[in-house]
């Protein structure tokens, strides 16, 4: 409708300019010029009539636009207001239907409005409780997902003026990792890629209290708890870890062998003869040590079916006693896997000399359980690393030597040893000969040297 207002007006505008110079026309013609009289008179006449009909067009538009102006407008305005009518019922509906929800929803606010001011309460009860308690029995370390220990120790830097350092020490994925206590997750440091390489000692040659080492074949790290039962907990919980770093490394190559198994085809001329499984080297060293007499259990808990041995004591060991062993330091007892560890023809030869057997004879000569319960396969850790530690640290249960004279006055005869041929692994039986005593006797000064000085030197490192 506006549309058409405007074109009405452009057109009575036009018809107004003509019929303005239509006028100016006939205004100016001269009287004696009858003929341009005329034709001016009929050209107004013309646009006269034209500008009539656009002015009543322009007239009738402008009407009829005013006449829908009345009641568009309250139409469109009542059109509005039942919408909005319309907006505010149906919220009104989903409202009602929403109440029990609300009424709910009320409910739990409360409940949690109740339950807040209870735990305000009980903290305000906890914090009196922390005023009054002993605060020095508090321990530092806790005991993460995994249930490995973690917590915060003092570190010994190796740079600069060696100061110590805070961080926050936990043992994951078989490593010991740091990292500092505003440190993002991810920013970890790993103090020791392999545990498996390393041991853990008390460190009492410090000034500082409370101190502890992880020993790696490459360097040390010296670490400081807050008391010393943490630190007690903490040389307990990464021997535990060096533990099942190993137990873990075994159980995955036994895994990949029954995965992967390898059989030998042995070929003879033109006819094949029937495939029989390849055994490894560690398999064979397996057979050739468990041939030795005592060696098929644990020389200290008699569990069956050891994985590991001390290779400067000359005996087997499952995984639970190789930990206490690797515990007391290389200088004591250097424990070696069976499977997973590359071992020197020497030692297998100092192996095959010696045995769980012998071994027992000298250090289990004089056995007195009131000094350590004997360790059995199903015992606690802490029965078993006494019984460890006064059989081998100890030597408590080792026969003491004579004096040079007895009472009675009579000279005691002197050691002796008969020379016998070497064992190889794979001759060796379980029959006891005559001359065991001799032989005993012998072995016994040559074991107690051997544990103390370390026959076998560094180099029969873990390849």
């Amino acid at each position: 409708d506006i549309k058409k207002v405007k074109d009405s007006r452009k057109d009575f505008e036009k018809i107004s300019d003509d019929l303005d110079s239509a006028l100016n026309r006939n205004s100016n013609v001269p009287r004696t010029k009858v003929q341009e009289c005329e034709e001016a008179k009929n050209i107004l006449t013309s646009k006269r009539s034209g500008f009539a009909h656009a002015s009543l067009d322009y007239v009738f538009q402008i009407n009829v636009l005013h006449s829908k102006k009345r009641f568009d407008v309250l139409e469109t305005m009542l059109s509005f207001m039942h919408a909005h009518s319309t907006y505010f019922h149906q919220g009104h509906d989903l409202f009602n239907e929403f109440d029990p929800e609300m009424k709910s929803i009320t409910g739990q606010v409360d409940e949690l409005r109740e339950k807040a001011k209870q735990e305000r309460r009980e903290m305000e009860e906890r914090h009196t409780l922390v005023q009054k308690k002993d605060l020095s029995q508090i321990t530092s370390s806790i005991h993460g997902e995994n249930g490995v220990i973690e917590g915060y120790l003092f570190k010994k830097t190796s740079k600069g003026f060696k100061s110590w350092v805070r961080r926050w020490f936990a043992i994951q994925n078989n490593q010991l990792i740091y990292k500092k206590r505003s440190g993002s997750h991810n920013a970890l440091s790993i103090m020791e890629e392999d545990l498996r390489l390393c041991t853990v000692k008390p460190a009492y040659d410090t000034e500082r209290r409370f101190c502890f080492e992880v020993l790696s074949p490459t360097r040390s790290h010296l670490l400081q708890a807050d008391s010393d039962e943490d630190c007690k907990m903490w040389i307990t919980e990464i021997t535990s870890g060096i533990s099942r770093a190993f137990k873990d490394a075994e159980n995955q190559e036994l895994k990949q062998e029954e995965d992967d198994p390898s059989p030998q085809e042995n070929k003879t001329d033109e006819t094949e003869l029937p495939t029989t499984p390849k055994l490894s080297k560690a398999q064979i060293r397996l057979q050739q040590l468990f041939s030795i007499p005592g060696n098929d259990h644990c020389c200290d808990c008699g569990s069956k079916d050891p994985r590991w041995a001390s290779l400067n004591i000359g005996i087997t060991l499952c995984i639970e006693c190789s930990g206490i062993h690797r515990s007391f330091g290389v200088h004591l007892s250097k424990v070696r896997s069976i499977t997973l560890d590359a071992w020197e023809p020497e030692q297998l030869k100092v192996m095959a000399e010696l045995g769980n057997d012998i071994i027992n004879r000298i250090f289990e000569k004089n056995v007195d359980e009131t000094i350590a319960t004997r360790a059995t396969a199903e015992c606690k850790r802490s029965i078993r690393e006494s019984w460890i530690k006064a059989k081998y640290v100890q030597k408590a249960f080792v026969m003491k030597l004579p004096g040079p004279k007895t009472t009675a006055g009579k000279k005691i005869r002197g050691w002796s040893v008969k020379k016998k041929l070497r064992r190889s692994p794979e001759k060796v039986t379980g029959d006891q000969s005559d001359n065991d005593l001799d032989v005993t006797s012998g072995l016994m000064e040559a074991v107690m040297s051997v544990s103390t000085n370390n026959v076998l030197n560094d180099s029969d490192s873990v390849i």
